[in-house]
């Protein structure tokens, strides 16, 4: 009778701890949050529509996207006080297909991706110095220039933007691609990450970061917004070899262009690999804010694209 209720205490330890791994087992592979100004409501606060696209990796884990998360809303002062904390409801799962080269079947059944779409209004008092908003979620998914603990990966991620003075009307860019691309190793490829802006404001683009976010524990993992937010945001250790401006290691390239978005990448090898794009949004030369585009690039080896030739055969046509 001992030996039986020692069995069931550990399958009941095992269930236990495998429902802990997947709360916060890797999945993550990019996103970004942006909002747009509403307008004011009649008790005086300013409304905003936050939107928050999140995509993960639904090929290698089944861990789903959380059904609520919630977003810390903090005053941009001196100590970034915890203003007020919004919960979102998830309004759709979908699985994409990104941009690139996918003409062949094989790709498309090697990998998965899922976009999970979150949107909700916050109101906030009128405010000279305006607010800032962060959510934060562990763990991303393998990547060959990021690191791994020994029992996988332990990086997250933290999604976040700026809204100024609430006396200036603004709605943050946000842009509409899915960020994980294919591309072929050895071979430069140009991404148009551009971004939308609907107030017409000036947007410069960037390389930029990955932000770092959340730990792979079960507290950790979505972690309750703290009281102050903490700036900078921390952000990823590359492994060595790799960093922001060399996310593809030695002999590797990323260049984006400022005006427009357009980003220029070279990978010497195949893999997964995480880069960021960040636009900054002026108004008559005044920084309004920030969106960080967070994004995995799918380095695939591609079949040879031989070089067409010339016939050497000639045919004439008489009209």
């Amino acid at each position: 009778m001992k030996r039986i209720t020692n069995i069931l205490s550990f399958l009941l330890l095992t269930l236990i701890l495998s429902l802990a791994q997947n709360s916060y087992a890797t999945h993550l592979i990019g996103g970004y949050m942006s909002y747009k100004y509403v307008g004011p409501l009649p008790n005086g606060q300013i409304r905003y529509l936050v939107t928050l696209n999140m995509y993960r990796d639904c090929k290698q884990s089944d861990v789903e996207f959380d059904d609520k998360i919630e977003i810390g809303v903090y005053f941009n002062n001196l100590n970034r006080d915890r203003y007020t904390t919004a919960i979102f409801t998830i309004l759709s799962r979908q699985n994409v297909e990104p941009p690139g080269n996918i003409d062949c079947d094989f790709y498309k059944r090697q990998v998965c991706i899922q976009q999970g779409f979150y949107q909700g209004n916050i109101d906030v008092a009128p405010s000279p110095v305006g607010y800032l908003l962060s959510y934060v979620r562990c763990c991303r998914n393998t990547q060959d220039n990021l690191p791994n603990a020994s029992d996988g990966p332990y990086l997250g991620q933290t999604y976040y933007c700026q809204i100024p003075p609430t006396s200036i009307q603004n709605s943050s860019p946000f842009f509409s691609g899915i960020p994980s691309p294919y591309m072929c190793a050895r071979d430069t490829t140009n991404i148009l990450n551009s971004a939308v802006d609907l107030d017409g404001d000036s947007l410069v683009y960037y390389i930029a970061l990955p932000y770092q976010g959340g730990s792979p524990s079960q507290s950790g993992a979505s972690p309750t917004p703290p009281n102050n937010l903490k700036l900078p945001i921390d952000v990823v250790d590359y492994r060595p070899g790799y960093d922001y401006t060399s996310p593809f290691g030695a002999g590797g390239m990323s260049d984006v262009n400022p005006k427009n978005g357009l980003t220029s990448l070279f990978a010497p090898k195949t893999g997964s690999y995480v880069i960021a794009i960040e636009v900054a949004e002026y108004r008559n030369g005044l920084l309004l804010s920030r969106v960080r585009l967070d994004m995995q690039i799918l380095v695939l080896d591609c079949p040879p694209n031989n070089r067409p030739k010339i016939s050497n055969s000639t045919t004439s046509y008489q009209v």
